[in-house]
């Protein structure tokens, strides 16, 4: 297809989204769609994928929450779980796919992670979640995430060294070139990013706009003090909103209320209000393999924290447990009730009694 064949132009390929598409383009799509059907079919449900957290990001984007599950939809009963079964978007596709092609689009996506879902090096092209946080955190000060397709050994090489030479973009590695699905495997990183993520990360200054107008360490005035116990200025406070386009308006730093320190992802530990082993504050450092009394992980934890402020959640340095500041809109150390044994070991003789320890130093995944 050349360049003018490639242009939305005002001829009868008109869809419900507006695009206008022309006889060649129409036709490009209608067979790539075709090329989809034909590689999923037999495929009734959709295998598990590295991700526990996410497993099928693109369904779960297209089809709704009900259907973000692993395996097949047909165990739920909810319209929109049967909206993301392998035969009915199969259905949606094939019964648009010459007529109006463009309005089927996002149900191709489905179909390509159908596929993908079913390849045998699935669990080397598709990181696990921590794996994946990683990835992310790893990156967050180079300009990107890049995939080459097509072309041979030879020509990707050339074309990632010239990138490499103006920008800092990361390269992960793609399945066959010609694979007729390969830009999966970029799609389900940028998905899973954005469901893990969404755009309340105030530490987007390492994103977006690292490399503009925001440096991501500065210097604020605190302005007026609205609760000294809680930690709550009104500096602080307009500086978030500035920060968050105005999603995030009030910030107390020693509380863990609706309003707690956002979270960016690269805290070493995680503070959380918990029920068991009764009702206060637990404390989880980074990557600990267990779980916590109410049967939360590092991942659980993670998750619901990373990238946006978290009602019941904070993360922190190891430096703030011995800050005389240290949750004092909590009650500080008298409110915790939950640690692990790491925790425990730096609080030393500072660690006061009646607190629960769980596993032992040197035995945890760190």
């Amino acid at each position: 297809m050349n360049e003018s064949e490639a242009k939305h132009e005002h001829v009868k390929h008109t869809h419900g989204s507006g695009a206008r598409l022309s006889e060649a383009a129409a036709g490009v799509l209608s067979r790539g769609l075709h090329e989809l059907l034909e590689i999923t079919r037999g495929l009734a449900a959709f295998r598990a994928m590295p991700s526990e957290r996410y497993p099928d990001p693109l369904r779960r984007l297209v089809c709704g929450e009900e259907c973000h599950v692993g395996g097949s939809a047909a165990n739920h009963v909810g319209p929109q779980a049967r909206r993301g079964e392998p035969a009915a978007v199969r259905a949606r596709v094939a019964a648009r796919r010459a007529s109006e092609p463009v309005s089927v689009l996002e149900d191709a996506l489905v179909l390509a992670e159908l596929y993908e879902s079913h390849q045998p090096d699935s669990a080397e092209l598709f990181a696990k979640d921590m794996k994946f946080v990683g990835q992310v955190f790893g990156s967050k000060r180079a300009n990107g995430w890049c995939h080459i397709l097509g072309g041979d050994a030879e020509a990707r090489a050339s074309i990632q060294k010239r990138i490499a030479a103006r920008w800092q973009f990361v390269f992960f590695p793609v399945p066959d070139p010609y694979r007729p699905t390969g830009i999966y495997t970029l799609l389900e990183r940028l998905v899973r990013y954005a469901f893990v993520y969404g755009y309340d990360d105030m530490s987007n200054i390492h994103h977006s706009k690292l490399h503009r107008d925001i440096n991501s360490f500065l210097a604020l005035e605190k302005g007026e003090c609205i609760d000294p116990v809680r930690g709550e200025w009104t500096g602080i406070n307009a500086r978030a909103r500035e920060m968050t386009d105005g999603r995030t308006t009030r910030i107390e730093l020693h509380a863990l209320g609706e309003t707690p320190t956002t979270g960016c992802g690269c805290f070493g530990l995680i503070l959380f209000k918990t029920d068991r082993p009764r009702p206060g504050i637990g404390i989880m450092h980074r990557g600990w393999a267990g779980r916590t009394p109410d049967g939360r992980t590092w991942a659980d934890l993670h998750y619901a924290l990373g990238g946006k402020q978290a009602s019941g959640l904070s993360g922190c340095t190891w430096q703030y447990l011995k800050s005389p500041c240290f949750l004092q809109g909590e009650r500080g150390w008298a409110n915790v009730v939950w640690v692990t044994a790491k925790v425990a070991e730096s609080m030393g003789e500072l660690l006061p009694e009646g607190i629960a320890v769980c596993g032992q130093p040197g035995t945890e995944r760190d």
